[in-house]
């Protein structure tokens, strides 16, 4: 009764079995979504262009400071920060954690995640790491 849906995520892995496509009212569409290459520059290159820092050197120091597995650190840099900065830095820390969550297949380590984003953050490795810390 229904079209059968499938999405592709990376179209590099296409088959002839037709997963490159979905059906939709009887008609083929092709649905190629981007690979996570470049998902992750959008990210970095949204982040770099934003108007001020997302991490300011106060929330730098609250991130770099020990952790005291209490998550006190989030609601430090909850009055460090801006509330727009705040949100997207949580939003962020959310899903790279997530990533992290999934370094035995992706080879993404806090330390590899920390490689990438201090330099789109201009902050120092461990304050991506302490971010990293305060999410997992």
């Amino acid at each position: 009764a229904g079209a059968r849906v499938q999405f592709l995520v990376d179209p590099a892995s296409a088959t002839d079995s037709g997963t490159d496509a979905v059906v939709r009212d009887g008609e083929t569409v092709l649905i190629t979504l981007p690979c996570v290459h470049t998902v992750a520059s959008l990210v970095k290159h949204i982040i770099r262009a934003l108007p001020e820092p997302l991490i300011n050197d106060d929330a730098v120091r609250i991130l770099t400071s020990d952790n005291d597995g209490t998550g006190a650190r989030w609601e430090l840099l909850e009055a460090a920060i801006p509330f727009e900065a705040y949100a997207l830095l949580k939003r962020l820390a959310r899903h790279l954690a997530a990533v992290v969550a999934h370094e035995a297949s992706n080879r993404m380590s806090a330390s590899a995640i920390s490689i990438v984003f201090a330099g789109t953050m201009d902050v120092p490795r461990e304050a991506v790491i302490g971010l990293l810390q305060e999410t997992l």
